[in-house]
């Protein structure tokens, strides 16, 4: 029997910079910008969640329709390393664990 995984994940977008760095015999690819730390914060918010997967607002809002009927507002949560709030999205199936929520576009 294999333990139960307990990762979390924190959704963001915007422009970012993704390729190899470091000398050519010990390349390592990594992604660097500001969505990336966003996602990594609301990764650390999403671990106290019940669902595990947290979303920035403004990410959903740029979303399809289809995709933005799948997320609900979550909190405004100050994120580590932030001078302003982030408002959250939560998956719908999620909303039934927490008091009544605004729309998205509030």
């Amino acid at each position: 029997e294999l333990p139960e995984c307990q990762a979390a994940a924190g959704v963001a977008a915007g422009r970012a910079v993704a390729g190899n760095v470091g000398h050519e015999r010990r390349f390592e690819y990594t992604v660097i910008g500001d969505p990336v730390n966003e996602a990594a914060r609301l990764a650390e918010v999403a671990k106290a969640l019940p669902g595990r997967l947290v979303a920035s607002s403004t990410t959903i809002e740029r979303a399809s329709a289809a995709e933005q009927a799948r997320w609900q507002p979550g909190d405004d949560v100050l994120l580590r390393g932030r001078q302003s709030v982030t408002r959250t999205a939560i998956p719908v199936d999620e909303t039934e664990n927490y008091p009544q929520r605004r729309s998205l576009s509030s």
